[in-house]
């Protein structure tokens, strides 16, 4: 008796410490790092890659919000990955501001290609036609009637958005809606939309 008493208590202790240390390996800082939880140095990471792309945004005077990027990962999704990354514009950008005019007031006509926010896919990300991984890309309107469009560092047309619509263009703000549908889509503060969806 005395013996299975002795097997139960070390049996509890052991258990006891082996819970302990995978409680301080989950709630340590390090390991929310690895699982790429820490915000600094998602942030620092996307200015690295878009770094290439500011004499670009230059063009225009505008800036992307970092500290506001929108990270979607999705796996298996119709037997593809899906990794996405989109950054908005700052909300002080000219391109955001005259996003928030009225077509009367600032003629799309007159100011596209209009960026609108930047976008990265990352590995594991299966799905997309003519867009590398790790490599940035700047969605910019075109115009009402045509898709948005991709573009490199360069400017230079990679790909159409799947769909585009900014319908309600000088309406009040109804809010900024990243949503991950099995692609991702977009919906601006300014009301435009894009969706770029899987190959």
């Amino acid at each position: 008796m005395k013996r299975q008493l002795a097997m139960c208590v070390l049996g509890v202790t052991a258990i006891g410490v082996l819970a302990g240390c995978l409680a301080e390996t989950l709630l340590t800082p390090e390991s929310h790092s690895a699982l790429g939880w820490d915000h600094a140095a998602s942030v620092g990471y996307l200015e690295d890659v878009f770094e290439p792309m500011l004499p670009l945004l230059e063009q225009t005077g505008d800036t992307l919000d970092f500290e506001r990027f929108r990270f979607f990962s999705g796996k298996d999704l119709n037997g593809e990955d899906e990794t996405v990354v989109i950054i908005p514009l700052t909300i002080d950008s000219p391109s955001t501001k005259l996003a928030f005019m009225s077509e009367e007031e600032a003629p799309l006509e007159e100011i596209a290609p209009l960026p609108m926010c930047g976008f990265l896919a990352l590995d594991p990300c299966t799905c997309f036609h003519t867009i590398e991984n790790g490599v940035p890309y700047l969605y910019r309107i075109r115009g009402y009637d045509v898709q948005a469009e991709l573009v490199d560092i360069e400017g230079s047309f990679i790909r159409s958005s799947t769909q585009f619509a900014w319908e309600h263009r000088g309406d009040p703000i109804k809010g900024e809606e990243l949503t991950f549908r099995g692609n991702i889509y977009v919906h601006m503060e300014w009301c435009a939309e894009a969706c770029t969806n899987q190959k």
